[in-house]
Protein backbone atom coordinates (compact mmCIF):
# COMPACT_ATOMS: atom_id res chain seq x y z
CA UNK A 1 0.00 0.00 0.00
CA UNK A 2 1.34 3.37 -1.00
CA UNK A 3 0.04 6.06 1.36
CA UNK A 4 -0.25 9.68 0.31
CA UNK A 5 -1.11 12.57 2.60
CA UNK A 6 -2.66 14.45 -0.32
CA UNK A 7 -2.97 13.67 -4.02
CA UNK A 8 -5.17 14.76 -6.87
CA UNK A 9 -6.62 11.27 -7.43
CA UNK A 10 -5.65 7.83 -6.14
CA UNK A 11 -6.83 6.31 -9.44
CA UNK A 12 -4.46 8.59 -11.38
CA UNK A 13 -1.50 7.74 -9.12
CA UNK A 14 -2.21 4.04 -9.45
CA UNK A 15 -2.57 4.35 -13.22
CA UNK A 16 1.04 5.62 -13.35
CA UNK A 17 2.23 2.81 -11.09
CA UNK A 18 0.43 0.27 -13.31
CA UNK A 19 2.15 1.66 -16.41
CA UNK A 20 5.47 1.09 -14.63
CA UNK A 21 4.68 -2.57 -13.90
CA UNK A 22 3.03 -2.52 -10.48
CA UNK A 23 1.66 -5.92 -9.54
CA UNK A 24 -1.92 -6.93 -8.83
CA UNK A 25 -2.95 -5.90 -5.34
CA UNK A 26 -0.97 -2.66 -5.34
CA UNK A 27 -3.05 -0.06 -3.55
CA UNK A 28 -2.90 3.70 -3.14
CA UNK A 29 -4.50 5.32 -0.12
CA UNK A 30 -4.79 9.09 0.41
CA UNK A 31 -5.84 11.18 3.39
CA UNK A 32 -7.14 13.83 0.98
CA UNK A 33 -7.80 14.18 -2.76
CA UNK A 34 -7.86 17.51 -4.54
CA UNK A 35 -9.44 16.15 -7.72
CA UNK A 36 -11.27 12.98 -6.73
CA UNK A 37 -13.33 11.65 -9.63
CA UNK A 38 -16.51 9.71 -10.02
CA UNK A 39 -18.40 8.20 -12.91
CA UNK A 40 -18.78 10.40 -16.01
CA UNK A 41 -15.97 12.66 -14.79
CA UNK A 42 -17.97 13.93 -11.82
CA UNK A 43 -16.14 15.41 -8.84
CA UNK A 44 -15.89 13.34 -5.62
CA UNK A 45 -15.65 15.50 -2.48
CA UNK A 46 -12.57 14.21 -0.59
CA UNK A 47 -11.80 16.39 2.44
CA UNK A 48 -8.71 15.87 4.58
CA UNK A 49 -9.01 13.43 7.50
CA UNK A 50 -12.70 12.72 6.83
CA UNK A 51 -12.94 9.80 4.42
CA UNK A 52 -11.36 6.79 2.81
CA UNK A 53 -9.93 7.43 -0.65
CA UNK A 54 -8.26 4.35 -2.06
CA UNK A 55 -7.57 2.55 -5.30
CA UNK A 56 -6.57 -1.06 -5.94
CA UNK A 57 -4.86 -2.50 -9.01
CA UNK A 58 -6.15 -5.73 -10.55
CA UNK A 59 -4.62 -7.71 -13.39
CA UNK A 60 -7.28 -10.32 -14.20
CA UNK A 61 -6.96 -12.85 -17.01
CA UNK A 62 -10.60 -12.41 -18.02
CA UNK A 63 -11.79 -10.90 -21.25
CA UNK A 64 -13.14 -7.35 -21.08
CA UNK A 65 -16.78 -8.42 -21.56
CA UNK A 66 -16.49 -10.72 -18.53
CA UNK A 67 -15.50 -7.83 -16.25
CA UNK A 68 -18.83 -5.96 -16.40
CA UNK A 69 -20.13 -7.28 -13.03
CA UNK A 70 -16.91 -6.39 -11.15
CA UNK A 71 -18.19 -3.06 -9.81
CA UNK A 72 -21.26 -4.75 -8.34
CA UNK A 73 -19.03 -7.26 -6.53
CA UNK A 74 -16.95 -4.36 -5.15
CA UNK A 75 -20.15 -2.64 -3.98
CA UNK A 76 -21.14 -5.77 -2.05
CA UNK A 77 -17.69 -5.95 -0.45
CA UNK A 78 -17.75 -2.30 0.65
CA UNK A 79 -21.33 -2.59 1.93
CA UNK A 80 -20.30 -5.65 3.97
CA UNK A 81 -17.33 -3.76 5.42
CA UNK A 82 -19.40 -0.70 6.30
CA UNK A 83 -21.97 -2.86 8.03
CA UNK A 84 -19.29 -4.75 9.98
CA UNK A 85 -17.74 -1.54 11.33
CA UNK A 86 -20.75 0.77 11.70
CA UNK A 87 -23.71 -1.55 12.16
CA UNK A 88 -25.63 0.11 9.30
CA UNK A 89 -26.18 -1.53 5.92
CA UNK A 90 -26.01 0.77 2.89
CA UNK A 91 -27.97 0.04 -0.26
CA UNK A 92 -26.47 -0.16 -3.73
CA UNK A 93 -27.51 2.33 -6.41
CA UNK A 94 -26.39 2.11 -10.05
CA UNK A 95 -23.84 -0.48 -8.82
CA UNK A 96 -21.24 2.21 -8.26
CA UNK A 97 -22.85 4.16 -5.41
CA UNK A 98 -23.72 3.09 -1.88
CA UNK A 99 -26.51 5.00 -0.21
CA UNK A 100 -27.97 5.48 3.25
CA UNK A 101 -31.30 7.21 3.79
CA UNK A 102 -31.40 8.17 0.11
CA UNK A 103 -28.00 9.89 0.11
CA UNK A 104 -24.63 8.81 -1.26
CA UNK A 105 -22.15 7.51 1.27
CA UNK A 106 -19.67 5.83 -1.09
CA UNK A 107 -18.65 6.02 -4.72
CA UNK A 108 -16.86 3.34 -6.73
CA UNK A 109 -14.98 4.11 -9.92
CA UNK A 110 -13.79 1.14 -11.98
CA UNK A 111 -11.46 1.88 -14.89
CA UNK A 112 -10.33 -0.81 -17.32
CA UNK A 113 -7.25 -0.47 -19.51
CA UNK A 114 -6.81 -2.72 -22.53
CA UNK A 115 -3.90 -3.98 -24.58
CA UNK A 116 -5.42 -4.97 -27.88
CA UNK A 117 -8.50 -6.99 -27.06
CA UNK A 118 -7.31 -8.23 -23.68
CA UNK A 119 -7.18 -6.55 -20.30
CA UNK A 120 -3.89 -5.04 -19.20
CA UNK A 121 -5.22 -3.89 -15.83
CA UNK A 122 -8.23 -2.64 -13.91
CA UNK A 123 -8.19 0.09 -11.28
CA UNK A 124 -10.95 0.12 -8.69
CA UNK A 125 -11.28 3.37 -6.76
CA UNK A 126 -13.38 3.58 -3.62
CA UNK A 127 -14.32 6.75 -1.78
CA UNK A 128 -16.24 6.48 1.50
CA UNK A 129 -17.62 9.44 3.44
CA UNK A 130 -16.65 8.34 6.93
CA UNK A 131 -16.36 11.24 9.38
CA UNK A 132 -17.46 14.13 7.19
CA UNK A 133 -19.55 16.54 9.27
CA UNK A 134 -20.76 18.81 6.47
CA UNK A 135 -20.83 18.99 2.68
CA UNK A 136 -20.68 21.82 0.16
CA UNK A 137 -24.06 23.38 -0.62
CA UNK A 138 -24.42 21.52 -3.93
CA UNK A 139 -24.00 18.15 -2.16
CA UNK A 140 -26.05 18.67 1.02
CA UNK A 141 -29.14 16.99 -0.45
CA UNK A 142 -27.15 14.25 -2.21
CA UNK A 143 -24.38 13.10 0.16
CA UNK A 144 -24.06 11.87 3.72
CA UNK A 145 -21.41 10.25 5.91
CA UNK A 146 -21.25 7.42 8.39
CA UNK A 147 -20.72 10.02 11.12
CA UNK A 148 -23.89 11.85 10.12
CA UNK A 149 -25.91 8.63 9.93
CA UNK A 150 -24.53 6.86 13.01
CA UNK A 151 -23.94 9.90 15.21
CA UNK A 152 -20.43 8.82 16.15
CA UNK A 153 -16.86 9.09 14.93
CA UNK A 154 -15.63 5.87 13.30
CA UNK A 155 -12.06 4.65 13.06
CA UNK A 156 -11.04 4.92 9.39
CA UNK A 157 -8.25 2.37 9.80
CA UNK A 158 -10.68 -0.27 11.05
CA UNK A 159 -12.91 0.37 8.05
CA UNK A 160 -9.96 0.25 5.62
CA UNK A 161 -8.97 -3.18 6.97
CA UNK A 162 -12.57 -4.41 6.65
CA UNK A 163 -12.87 -3.06 3.09
CA UNK A 164 -9.63 -4.71 1.98
CA UNK A 165 -10.56 -8.03 3.61
CA UNK A 166 -14.11 -7.99 2.17
CA UNK A 167 -12.79 -6.90 -1.23
CA UNK A 168 -10.35 -9.81 -1.40
CA UNK A 169 -13.10 -12.29 -0.46
CA UNK A 170 -15.49 -10.92 -3.10
CA UNK A 171 -12.76 -10.63 -5.75
CA UNK A 172 -11.84 -14.29 -5.28
CA UNK A 173 -15.53 -15.20 -5.63
CA UNK A 174 -15.80 -13.02 -8.71
CA UNK A 175 -12.81 -14.76 -10.32
CA UNK A 176 -14.46 -18.12 -9.61
CA UNK A 177 -17.75 -16.66 -10.96
CA UNK A 178 -19.66 -17.92 -7.99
Amino acid sequence: IQCEECTDSTNRVLKELAKNGAKEGQAVLANEQTNGRGRLGRYFFSPKDRGIYMSVLLRPDDKAYEMAPLTAWVAVAVANAIEAVSGVRPGVKWVNDLILNGKKICGILTEMYLKGDSIDHVIVGVGVNVNTKSFPTDLVDKATSLFMECGKHLNKDDLIVEIVDAFMIEYERFLRKG
